[in-house]
């Protein structure tokens, strides 16, 4: 199964470092730049959502808002 955690952050400064070696990278971006045609496909099906401050899950190949996630 492939993973992605993403983080939200008003201010931040300095350079991010992944601590495992099964992290490939880190980077920040503006949500307005987001470079979604460079992440997977999929991203730009849900992560608009995700800024919105919706909760998106993937159910059956389906991005649906759900009200928690477990």
């Amino acid at each position: 199964m492939l993973e992605l955690s993403v983080f939200f952050a008003d201010k931040w400064s300095g350079e991010i470092k992944a601590k495992e070696s099964s992290l490939k990278e880190f980077r920040w971006f503006n949500k307005s730049k987001l470079p979604l045609e460079e992440m997977f496909p999929d991203n730009d099906k849900w992560m608009p959502k995700v800024f919105e401050d919706r909760l998106i899950r993937k159910i059956d190949g389906q991005y649906m808002e759900v009200k928690e996630l477990n």
